[in-house]
Order: structure tokens, then C-alpha cells, then sequence
């Protein structure tokens, strides 16, 4: 027997609190890059 769970009544609310607040993913971004130290080659 297989069970299906159904989100679309929640999905609005997911999506929209979901993320990350206004300017967390630049900084995310900024530190993963010092810390990798890209070259051109790098590929993520």
C-alpha cells in the first residue's frame, strides 16, 4: 500500500519562508569563495 501526502495547500506558505532573509545568500556566496579561493577552472 502506498501513501501520497499532498503539500499544495501549504506550498504558498513553504516558498515564502522558506529562503534565506534579504542578503544572507550574498554573504553565504562571499565566504564559500574565501574560502575556496576560485580559480576560473573552478566549477561548483
Amino acid at each position: 500500500m502506498t501513501t501520497t501526502v499532498s503539500f499544495d495547500r501549504v506550498s504558498d506558505i513553504d516558498d515564502a519562508t522558506r529562503g534565506f532573509p534579504p542578503g544572507i545568500s550574498e554573504q553565504v556566496t562571499d565566504f564559500i569563495l574565501n574560502l575556496v579561493s576560485p580559480t576560473a577552472d573552478t566549477k561548483f
